[in-house]
């Protein structure tokens, strides 16, 4: 399935990065598994939106524009805004590494800035709470 929507070059790279998170950096399963699904969904965005699996030169010559569209797909797709900023930072991510590696660096994925998160203000406490709060036993 990864050969349909990445360059042999490109899906290589991919492989290299996942296993990259899960022993260099240690992170836990469940966060690889989204950063994958990330990754996935901005390829296969890119092979629709290149008309061709996209390869490691695609990825380091993306445009602001295209970040952009890419998130406007994902929101049409129902993506919630924090779901929006892990799927940019998986793509960020992934960038870097590319980076790393020698491929060259995508400005654009640090260019665009993400959604804006929802405020939310803090929740009061209950009565019992604010009473066992504000008893000083000390």
């Amino acid at each position: 399935m990864l050969a349909l929507i990445a360059a042999p070059d490109l899906a290589a790279a991919r492989a290299r990065w996942l296993a990259y998170l899960a022993t260099e950096r240690r992170m836990s399963p469940k966060t690889v598994e989204a950063y994958e699904r990330d990754a996935t969904s901005l390829l296969r965005f890119l092979t629709g939106h290149l008309g061709e699996p996209p390869d490691i030169a695609a990825v380091a010559e993306i445009a602001p524009r295209e970040v952009r569209a890419f998130i406007a797909a994902r929101r049409v797709d129902g993506l919630k805004p924090r779901s929006l900023m892990r799927a940019l930072a998986a793509a960020r991510a992934f960038a870097r590494f590319l980076e790393r590696e020698g491929h060259g660096a995508s400005g654009a994925l640090t260019a665009v800035r993400g959604p804006k998160l929802p405020q939310s203000l803090p929740k009061p406490l209950s009565p019992e709470a604010a009473r066992a709060v504000s008893d000083a036993d000390s």
